[in-house]
């Protein structure tokens, strides 16, 4: 390298056990963000499909989730378990603010469900 051309950065030895933690540590805080924003997204898209429901119209959470994904396109979460997971809270909301109430079973649609017997809700408002 001649006298006039300049280094752009300096070369910076570092452990590379330091550097795998710090990235790994990155990556889940970039996950944790990501999954937050998909939280927020489920909620936001499981008060719509209850304020597009009539009075006495029944659902099963299979219902709440294709909703989710197809009309408002909240994406898959990192997870297939939360799913359950955030119906299983936000129907206990409504529950208890008496939105909804359980009617009885379901069976779901969703081949890879495997007709499971699962809770029908009616929307009470």
């Amino acid at each position: 390298m001649g006298k006039s051309q300049k280094l752009l950065f300096r070369i910076v030895e570092r452990d590379p056990a330091k550097a795998k933690a710090e990235r790994d540590a990155a990556i889940e805080r970039v996950k944790r963000n990501q999954q937050k924003r998909w939280r927020a997204r489920y909620r936001k898209a499981a008060r719509k499909f209850l304020l597009r429901a009539g009075r006495g119209d029944q659902f099963i959470g299979e219902d709440l989730r294709r909703y989710a994904i197809e009309v408002e396109d909240v994406g898959e979460p990192e997870h297939a378990n939360a799913w359950g997971a955030m119906f299983r809270a936000f129907i206990q909301e409504a529950l208890d603010a008496d939105w909804v109430r359980e009617v009885g079973l379901g069976a779901t649609q969703d081949p890879v469900s495997h007709s499971t017997r699962t809770p029908r809700y009616e929307v009470l408002r």
